[in-house]
């Protein structure tokens, strides 16, 4: 049986498209006032995913733009956009 291929450390996966979202994420959301707890009950993820989203470990789908744009009152564009 051939050797598992080891996985690339967290750092290999922030890529500056993620970097970018994750501190438009960050930036907007304490622009709001909002804690990563009201973001979390707004958005119905988990605490730890909205973190993991900030630090830019997760990657997040369309889908999760779509709902953390909604309850930051902004939209999916301003999440991405340098």
């Amino acid at each position: 049986m051939p050797p598992k291929k080891k996985r690339p450390a967290v750092a290999a996966h922030r890529t500056p498209s993620r970097q970018i979202f994750a501190a438009n994420l960050k930036r907007l959301r304490t622009k709001m006032g909002q804690t990563q707890l009201g973001l979390s009950e707004c958005s119905g993820y988990t605490v730890s995913y909205v973190s993991m989203l900030e630090c830019g470990t997760r990657n997040p789908t369309l889908d999760t733009l779509d709902v953390l744009a909604r309850c930051l009152s902004t939209t999916a564009a301003d999440l991405i956009k340098e």
